[in-house]
């Protein structure tokens, strides 16, 4: 090789080396007159892919927003169920609360019609219108779905095992410490979320029915749903009430009237379906009339007896039984002078006035006149025995001298205070007594009672809760 060929070829192999060692990404040549070598430009590196983010490639896989979409789009999902808008609540009603209730008028209108109503109100406090006696005043503040469930708690029990099973049921909330122990119907309580939230096997667990367990639960379902509230329960009117209450599986009208008398303090309920309130009422009218039977002779139990004759045989001396007043004969009379029977309060009785009945005046109010009424002998509603009969909230029974009328009584104030519609008789309502019950197993039809008390109006609560005290002393 020629010593210039030689030397071009040396000068690039050297330039190859230069360049392949500094990264060029050109082969350089040492001259541009070189005929053997061509300048080749080596392909620039691909710049990395970006970082895809779950919510770009989520945002890319969906159709644009303009709806061009176009065949190399990805498949379309699915489109997501979305949920129905829940309704609107119910435009909240507006109650007008009653009006507060006054203890003192009902004495003074219940003493107006029957006198016999005074020597009552001054032995026996009326207990669930207490807050009432110094004027009117409203009901004390209560929950009431707490009062609903002890009530549906105590149906068919005694009182003493419905406070034994509130208390326990109490504790399965709270725990055995709750309430020290005890029962308090001021203490601590399961709110309706908590009952809602429980099932039936832990109720029985404490003492409930199946079907209680299932009423109280339900009960708890209707709040939390807002079937029931406060303001229905507490600001309604009495109708209103028992319409929401008696839709409640497991809650019927009796429980309706014990919840508006006792919790609710409504003047003018009359609990046609309560045997104790229809077997009083009997006897407070047939005692009107004179035609109350005196109690029965109770005959003493062998063993009782056997000592009593012993000791008397001992002394000698028996003092004798204080005779049985016996209800005089109503005579007609023309007297419509105006009967006063003056009052001295007792310590329980915080009244002190007179009962006065006014002379009989056709028309006059407070006088009840059913002509032409008649009672068909539809049955009545079921007959109800209530636990709470052994409930200390109740009057205890008074003796009968407590619903004979005065020495001064005569037949006009009988025919006021205890008013016979047509189609009732004294004849019917002894044999009533007796036991010649009627259709339903009733002392009184509720169209019976209804016009019995309608003089009582609008007080028939005051007037019914003594009826429960009326029962008669051996009962």
């Amino acid at each position: 090789m020629p010593p210039k060929a030689k030397a071009v070829a040396a000068a690039a192999a050297t330039a190859v080396r230069v360049t392949r060692s500094r990264g060029a990404s050109a082969v350089a040549v040492a001259g541009a007159d070189n005929p053997f070598l061509e300048v080749k430009s080596e392909p620039k590196p691909a710049p990395a892919a970006p970082k895809r983010t779950p919510k770009k490639a989520k945002a890319e896989a969906e159709p644009s927003a303009n709806g061009d979409d176009t065949a190399e789009a990805a498949t379309p999902r699915k489109k997501r169920k979305v949920a129905a808008a829940p309704a609107p609540p119910a435009p909240r009603r507006s109650y007008t609360p009653p009006p507060p209730f006054s203890l003192p008028d009902a004495v003074a209108h219940l003493t107006s019609v029957d006198a016999r109503f005074a020597s009552l109100f001054a032995r026996t406090p009326c207990k669930p219108f207490l807050h009432a006696i110094a004027g009117p005043a409203a009901p004390p503040s209560i929950d009431p779905f707490r009062t609903l469930v002890t009530s549906i708690i105590g149906q068919q029990v005694s009182w003493m095992a419905a406070r034994s099973i509130t208390r326990r049921f109490v504790e399965l909330f709270f725990g055995e410490s709750a309430n020290g122990g005890r029962y308090d119907e001021d203490g601590v309580f399961p709110t309706r979320e908590q009952v809602a939230k429980v099932d039936v096997p832990a109720l029985r667990g404490v003492g409930f029915s199946n079907r209680k367990a299932e009423y109280v639960i339900g009960l708890a379902n209707d709040f939390v749903a807002g079937r029931l509230t406060d303001d229905l329960l507490l600001n309604g009117t009495d109708e209103e009430v028992a319409a929401a209450l008696i839709a409640v599986r497991g809650i019927g009208q009796w429980t309706v009237d014990m919840f508006l008398i006792f919790s609710l303090a409504r003047p003018n309920i009359l609990p046609v379906g309560d045997l104790g309130v229809q077997k009083g009422l009997l006897r407070w009218v047939l005692a009107a009339h004179g035609a109350l039977p005196p109690p029965p002779v109770r005959t003493p139990k062998k063993g009782k007896k056997a000592s009593a004759s012993a000791s008397a045989s001992a002394s000698q001396e028996v003092e004798p039984e204080t005779p049985t007043k016996t209800p005089r004969a109503l005579a007609p009379s023309d007297s419509t002078a105006t009967l006063i029977v003056p009052l001295t309060p007792t310590a329980e009785s915080p009244f002190n006035m007179s009962a006065t009945l006014v002379p009989s005046t056709p028309g006059a109010s407070g006088v009840l006149s059913t002509p032409g009424t008649s009672f068909p002998s539809t049955p009545g509603p079921p007959p109800v025995t209530p636990s709470a009969s052994m409930n200390p909230t109740l009057p205890k029974n008074v003796p009968d001298a407590c619903l004979h009328p005065p020495d001064e009584w005569a037949a006009e104030h009988a025919a006021r205070a205890a008013p016979l519609p047509d189609g009732l008789t004294i004849a019917t309502l002894k044999s009533r007594l007796a036991g010649k019950k009627a259709k339903g197993n009733v002392y009184l039809l509720p169209e019976e009672m209804e016009a019995l008390t309608q003089h009582w109006k609008p007080y028939r609560s005051v007037g019914t809760f003594y009826t429960w005290s009326m029962i008669g002393e051996d009962n």
